[in-house]
């Protein structure tokens, strides 16, 4: 693994989404961004692509989409669009771009389930992007805001019990 580069703050990541009261506006932004960023100009990741899931499933987006932009609520069964994950779709290419900084962990870790991922913590944000490793490429898993006590602690536990 490369050296990192001193970065103490996470400098290079853009603002986010205007606040957007309307969800629809809000979401066609981020699926602006997500366009861009992912299905136009492919992001690369120790040398190896992202990709998404490209299954299209609603509103002719694609199911890698509304997996950054939606969240399991309790109860609920199906994922709910979320303003705050969807204002901060344009950090995710630059989180990943930049991984390199010390001001962000990251980390391999073995799921329950037997799956591998890589997680990449802007801790200082609280915010994460999640990516599973292929043979050829890395798959864009979700990205979160860490907005709960219990979901950090759960992260920092992961980063004590990382594989690399």
């Amino acid at each position: 693994m490369a050296a990192k580069r001193v970065e103490k703050m996470a400098n290079f990541l853009p603002k986010r989404l205007p606040n957007e009261n309307d969800m629809n506006v809000l979401l066609a932004d981020a699926y602006s961004v997500f366009t861009q960023d992912f299905v136009t100009n492919h992001p690369y990741y120790l040398s190896k692509r992202i990709d998404f899931d490209r299954r299209v499933i609603n509103d002719g987006k694609e199911e890698g989409f509304w997996h950054l932009v939606t969240r399991e609520k309790s109860g609920v069964t199906n994922r709910l669009p979320e303003k705050d994950r969807a204002r901060c779709i344009p950090w995710i290419r630059p989180i990943i771009e930049n991984s390199h900084y010390n001001c962000v962990t990251s980390f391999r870790y073995l799921e329950g389930s037997g799956k591998e991922r890589t997680y990449l913590w802007v801790e200082d944000e609280d915010y994460v992007v999640i990516l599973e490793e292929r043979r050829t490429a890395f798959t864009l898993v979700t990205s979160f805001n860490v907005d709960q006590p219990w979901k950090r602690k759960s992260l920092r536990k992961k980063v004590s019990k990382k594989l690399n």
